[in-house]
């Protein structure tokens, strides 16, 4: 009987040790890629000179994604959108980064999930060049912390962008078929 008890005693006392031994663990292990690398995987090239036309399909594409730009300059040829979900219902957008944030516990109770992406779009001879990278950012949405950043993290998973720049694809065959 006394070994019973001691056995439920010592089960919280082993609970906490073990939460509090993951409460430490980042939401997303760091990059091991260097700049370059990572610059790779946020760009591609394409086979038009019209940078302004390409600007607008990014434009698009980003819309068709649920994104609301909050900036642009077609004369640099940038933009800046961003996609903000309740921290439940993060897998609704780009998940697989998402999704291993959400899955790793480190989410926020009364929390938003926001995706940035800053996109340039630059001509370069007969092509023009595009490069977007997402940010994701947790926000608190409640009590007194409401509005301050819980972190923010570089999305680096070349998922993420083979994603973007196959739908940015077929954008592109939209708007050559003028629909």
């Amino acid at each position: 009987m006394r070994i019973r008890g001691g056995l439920w005693l010592g089960l919280p006392v082993g609970l906490c040790a073990i939460l509090v031994g993951c409460a430490g663990t980042p939401a997303l292990e760091p990059s091991q890629l260097t700049p370059l690398q990572v610059r790779a995987i946020e760009t591609r090239s394409y086979e038009t000179p019209d940078a302004k036309a390409m600007l607008k399909v990014v434009l698009n594409v980003l819309q068709d994604e649920g994104f609301l730009v909050d900036y642009g300059n077609s004369e640099l040829g940038l933009l800046h959108a961003s996609r903000t979900v309740s921290g439940g219902t993060t897998s609704q957008i780009y998940t697989p980064a998402i999704a291993r944030f959400s899955l790793s516990g480190n989410g926020f109770f009364g929390s938003l999930t926001t995706i940035e992406a800053t996109v340039n779009v630059s001509p370069l001879a007969n092509q023009t060049k595009v490069r977007i990278n997402f940010q994701q950012r947790v926000n608190s949405s409640a009590g007194p912390l409401n509005g301050s950043v819980f972190t923010a993290i570089p999305v680096t998973d070349p998922r993420i962008y083979q994603e973007f720049f196959a739908k940015l694809d077929r954008g592109l065959f939209i708007q050559k078929q003028g629909l």
